[in-house]
């Protein structure tokens, strides 16, 4: 399906779409010539406009994504936030399921110890 970008344009709504893609998957290259091949590829991809950019637009957004990336983007910093978004989530997910585990936990025992005493 193509789509045309309005308002502010195809460069900036493929830029834009290819810097979030890019966070989420510079962990996965360790080489900066793979890193802009993805980014050029990806770019590709996401060309999908009315009327397509030309090859150099789309090799010039890629390149200045994958440079940047490269260069600023922490991959350890990005794991340690995720680790802490995972461990966050799991802690209010037991604090909004312990109540209804505990209450369970209690009805199994008060069986179990019916179930011995008979």
């Amino acid at each position: 399906k193509k789509t045309e970008a309005v308002g502010v344009g195809r460069n900036v709504s493929l830029f834009e779409s290819l810097r979030h893609w890019a966070y989420s998957h510079r962990r996965n290259y360790d080489n900066h010539t793979a890193w802009f091949c993805a980014c050029l590829s990806h770019a590709e991809a996401l060309n999908t406009f009315a009327t397509p950019l030309e090859f150099n637009e789309l090799k010039a957004t890629a390149k200045s994504v994958a440079k940047w990336t490269w260069e600023r983007f922490d991959v350890a910093a990005s794991n340690a936030r995720f680790s802490e978004k995972q461990a966050r989530r799991g802690r209010l997910g037991g604090m909004k399921g312990a109540p209804k585990t505990n209450t369970l936990r209690q009805m199994q025992l008060i069986d179990i110890q019916a179930g011995l005493m008979q």
